[in-house]
């Protein structure tokens, strides 16, 4: 919660800023800011026992150097950016104490979970992969020769991680899809909807899984600004202090894309619960395969109107997706503003805040998650009356 001061200088252009870097729970942690007058991309952080600069180096202490406010954590006052009695750590606290004894607790809680996920991800990330590509050999040694318990075993760690990801407010959702997923077992419709499911295993399970939440561990460091704001519960406002745009303009893409695909989760779980049969829909003619082959865009409209899924449709933009993926956005550092052309031929526009665009990404990844967990549940619950 401290704030360490630093004066560096821009080695392109030699402009001098006094940096208040206000420190968060982990490491390696940094931050990044454009130099006001070359545009250059400036990081400043801290390893454990050393400090992180990039295209800028430390100079003698001034007071009368331009003020920066970096926090690689938590979202600043776009007003407040450059003054130099600024406290974002603080301020976070303030509303959290508003919240009461419940508000602390969150607090302390989402720090931790932050740093479980990461930890928990990092320690089965090589078994995980080991599995995928079926390296048995390299995995004898610590979960021995049955393959199957194996696979288990992998799979229940890789979620242990995933639930304290969505600790907090996604947790909810996440309780949702598994209480569906409950409610699908007691159907007599219940056997066909998981052997149809189960033809996606490899997919779904080894290749969606593994490989989001390896680009989610590799961009994490510009998507946290948010993270602690979403897992509250408040609305992330104001500017990031990881202003990496190239890094970060095609993740959501590439989420949208996946969790398009794993849609066909919920959607017929929802068809088999609403109308007794999974492949049903409400438009006669249409079927699941139908649905697969369809435009991403409209895949979550087959649910809106079921209670415990409904939420799972939120922060799911094809415009967002169109816009980046298509090479039709732009990007103003000292705004931080993303402007994306949208419609037939980029007529539309649409501005969107960086931050705003970094919770999209937080908030389709925890939905990710949850909809796996939920298959992964699924997988497990082999049905009372096989058919």
């Amino acid at each position: 919660m401290g704030i360490i001061t630093k004066c560096v200088q821009c080695e392109h252009c030699d402009e001098k800023y006094r940096l208040r870097f206000n420190i968060g729970n982990k490491y390696p942690q940094s931050a990044t800011f454009p130099c006001h007058t070359c545009g250059e991309d400036l990081t400043f952080g801290m390893d454990e026992d050393e400090s992180i600069f990039k295209n800028i180096k430390e100079v003698a202490f001034r007071m009368d150097l331009k003020i920066v406010n970096l926090h690689p954590e938590l979202t600043l006052d776009a007003a407040l950016k450059d003054d130099p009695l600024y406290f974002p750590s603080i301020d976070f606290m303030v509303r959290q104490q508003e919240q009461g004894e419940d508000g602390i607790f969150g607090f302390r809680s989402a720090q931790q979970s932050c740093i479980l996920y990461q930890q928990k991800w990092d320690a089965i990330q090589t078994d995980f992969r080991y599995l995928r590509e079926k390296r048995w050999k390299l995995l004898e040694d610590k979960y021995g020769t049955d393959q199957k318990e194996t696979e288990h075993k992998i799979l229940l760690a890789v979620f242990d991680a995933a639930d304290h990801f969505l600790q907090g407010k996604w947790a909810e959702f996440s309780d949702n899809m598994l209480d569906i997923a409950g409610e699908a077992y007691n159907h007599l419709g219940y056997a066909g909807l998981r052997n149809y499911l189960l033809d996606f295993k490899e997919d779904f399970l080894m290749n969606k899984l593994y490989e989001v939440m390896k680009s989610y561990r590799e961009v994490e460091d510009a998507l946290l600004p948010t993270l602690l704001h979403q897992k509250c519960g408040f609305v992330p406002e104001g500017h990031s202090s990881a202003v990496n745009w190239e890094k970060l303009k095609m993740v959501y893409g590439d989420f949208f894309e996946i969790y398009g695909d794993l849609l066909l989760i919920p959607t017929s779980l929802n068809n088999l619960l609403t109308r007794n049969d999974f492949n049903k829909f409400n438009t006669d003619g249409f079927n699941l395969n139908k649905y697969i082959d369809a435009d991403k865009s409209g895949k979550a409209e087959n649910f809106k109107t079921n209670g415990n899924l409904v939420g799972l449709a939120d922060f799911y933009d094809s415009g967002i997706r169109n816009g980046t993926h298509h090479q039709a956005s732009t990007f103003d550092k000292d705004t931080q503003t993303i402007t994306f052309r949208t419609g037939k031929g980029g007529r539309g526009r649409k501005d969107m805040s960086l931050v705003n665009y970094i919770e999209h990404c937080n908030e389709l990844f925890a939905r990710i998650l949850a909809v796996l967990k939920s298959y992964y549940l699924i997988n497990m619950m082999k049905p009372a009356n096989p058919v």
